[in-house]
């Protein structure tokens, strides 16, 4: 009699049948976001197959991770947007607690620990947590401080990425007000430090946007106070430290923003001349400090100011380095907010 028709070979084949269709529908995702979601319904039906002791072999971290990481490229298409937010709603959770139940199976029967080899692994919680950052459900950052709370649970240490995605989440959140994000941001940074965990530039920068957006009075003074603080404790700022201080300047009422806008970019150029990497400024830069002088302008001489930059936007992307070249909103700036005196004007078509 053939052992290939014996139950244990059938549960070996099943399984490996619904892994394969898995990879299939993912991939396919990435040009079909409904395939998406019929990748997590396998998914769940491999993790339930599992559960009662219909399948033989191991899910892995592996396929996990690829289906949540085609979720992510996904939700960066506009189009994909609408199936990724229901997978997001829909499946995220599901497929959390039935691989965490998973894990807690022991021959057959629930432990209450975990085993040693667990179908998730901290870039699982990381990729998850990314989908809740990027959702745009209201209780984003609860979800994600949910999701630390459950990594923490599974024996598992929240780590840099985890942090930078809650705070993308408080960024992003439309029902926290503007000016307590900040604050917010503020508390996870200093919970990061507390715990030990690495602060990169891009953590600050999050918390940096939260400020610039807040429209508080002391926005300004506390978003170059962050910069500072960032550079004594040997975390160098890039070009997008830089600009969004500078956007925080530019809207600004202080009434010496704008000078401070353009020492910014000055010092920018400066840090680049001098081979500082990543510190270049860009066409956002520059339309940043022209907003600045735009916004600030009370007479032709302040107002030259801002034409004055555009001319040097041409001058050096003809120079080669169209990384400074002007755009759409370079012109619509100058001629929303000079119009009375010598804003810049588009070019002749």
């Amino acid at each position: 009699q053939s052992t290939d028709s014996s139950p244990s070979q059938q549960q070996r084949k099943r399984g490996k049948g619904l892994h394969g269709r898995i990879t299939e529908k993912t991939n396919m995702a990435s040009n079909d976001a409904r395939a998406l979601l019929q990748a997590a319904d396998l998914l769940l039906e491999l993790i339930k197959e599992k559960q009662e002791g219909n399948i033989q072999g191991k899910i892995k971290a592996l396929l996990v991770n690829r289906l949540l990481s085609t979720a992510v490229r996904c939700n960066k298409n506009k189009k994909n947007r609408k199936a990724v937010q229901k997978f997001v709603a829909t499946k995220l959770d599901k497929i959390r607690v039935g691989l965490e139940g998973l894990a807690k199976m022991k021959d057959g029967d629930a432990s209450t620990s975990y085993t040693d080899e667990l179908p998730f692994d901290d870039i699982t919680y990381n990729i998850m947590a990314d989908l809740r950052a990027s959702s745009d459900r209201n209780d984003a950052p609860e979800q994600v401080k949910r999701l630390i709370l459950r990594m923490e649970g599974v024996g598992l240490e929240p780590d840099t990425v985890t942090y930078y995605h809650l705070l993308k989440a408080f960024v992003r959140s439309k029902s926290i007000k503007r000016e307590d994000k900040p604050i917010e941001c503020d508390a996870i940074l200093q919970q990061m430090k507390d715990r030990g965990v690495e602060r990169t530039v891009a953590c600050f920068n999050a918390c940096l946007a939260a400020w610039t957006n807040s429209g508080r009075k002391d926005a300004p003074h506390r978003a170059e106070n962050m910069l500072i603080s960032m550079q004594k404790q040997k975390i160098q700022p890039n070009f997008v430290s830089f600009t969004t201080v500078i956007e925080c300047l530019g809207r600004s009422t202080e009434s010496d923003a704008k000078e401070r806008a353009e020492d910014m970019l000055r010092l920018m150029s400066e840090l680049d001349a001098s081979g500082m990497p990543d510190v270049r400024p860009t066409t956002v830069t520059y339309n940043s400090v022209i907003s600045a002088h735009g916004k600030r302008a009370t007479t032709i001489a302040e107002a030259e100011k801002a034409d004055n930059l555009l001319q040097e936007m041409k001058r050096i992307s003809n120079a080669g380095e169209k990384s400074i070249a002007p755009d759409r909103i370079t012109y619509e700036q100058g001629r929303d907010q000079n119009s009375d005196f010598l804003g810049p004007q588009p070019p002749e078509s």
